[in-house]
């Protein structure tokens, strides 16, 4: 990765980031492309309330499987 991340580079890291820590130098180099890139910065905050539904939807569901209500959780909270 050089100074600047492409749109490839910064999906990846906010995929990582959900499930570990990403470096100083990494987490910057996002930010600032969140700063110049919208649709990044927008899937971001999109990845990011998937991942905890689901993580909250696995949890309160461990003996029952309502996947069409998770689903339509989700889609409230993307606005879809």
């Amino acid at each position: 990765m050089g100074i600047h991340l492409n749109c490839k580079e910064a999906t990846l890291l906010v995929e990582k980031r959900q499930d570990e820590r990403i470096g100083m130098v990494s987490s910057l180099k996002l930010n600032f492309h969140f700063y110049i890139c919208k649709a990044c910065s927008a899937y971001d905050k999109q990845s990011t309330i998937i991942s905890q539904l689901l993580k909250r939807g696995f949890e309160s569901n461990a003996n029952s499987t309502d996947d069409e209500a998770l689903k339509a959780q989700i889609k409230s909270k993307l606005d879809l």
